[in-house]
């Protein structure tokens, strides 16, 4: 019985598709920059295998569709409309009524620690398990955390993101 190949989709993980088609790293690393960390072993052995290309394409300021028909064209799979709604977006004009610094328990700038090609998850979820009821962690990042966010609000967090200049300021409330 022959495996059937990887369908590439908004949900597949970068590693999945990596793994599967090695050669669309070039194709990743030539659509944006922000590709370039999947380079780093640790990045691309803890975000990518977390990561969804619906995730990733949030991170990489491109459209999931673009990304998704991009790589599917490349191996040969059709390139169909792709479905690229996200539970992943922030809206600096609508701010949640919960957003406020009073609230804020911790500031983390995970910058340092991922431009040092290391992964932050664990400790901002130390972090987050850290936190009192209604209180929050802000979480200030240089890339939309996508994975992060994704995991928090499966957890029951409550999460708001906005950029400024090239830093994501997110915050996470504990309910």
């Amino acid at each position: 019985m022959t495996a059937q190949p990887l369908l590439i989709n908004p949900t597949t993980k970068i590693a999945d598709v990596l793994n599967t088609y090695p050669q669309l790293e070039a194709v990743l690393l030539e659509m944006s920059p922000a590709f370039a960390k999947l380079k780093n072993p640790i990045l691309r052995n803890t975000i990518a295998k977390v990561a969804s290309l619906q995730q990733a394409a949030i991170i990489a300021e491109i459209s999931v569709e673009h990304l998704v028909t991009t790589l599917r064209a490349k191996v040969g799979q059709a390139t169909e409309t792709i479905d690229g709604n996200s539970a992943v977006s922030f809206n600096q004009q609508n701010v949640p009524t919960w957003v406020t610094t009073q609230k804020v328990m911790h500031v983390y700038n995970a910058s340092p620690v991922i431009e040092a090609g290391e992964s932050p998850m664990k400790y901002i979820l130390d972090l987050c398990a850290k936190l009192e009821l209604g209180t929050m962690l802000e979480l200030q990042t240089p890339f939309m955390p996508a994975p992060i966010i994704d995991m928090l609000q499966s957890k029951g967090y409550s999460t708001y993101s906005y950029q400024k200049e090239k830093l994501y300021s997110t915050y996470i409330l504990k309910n």
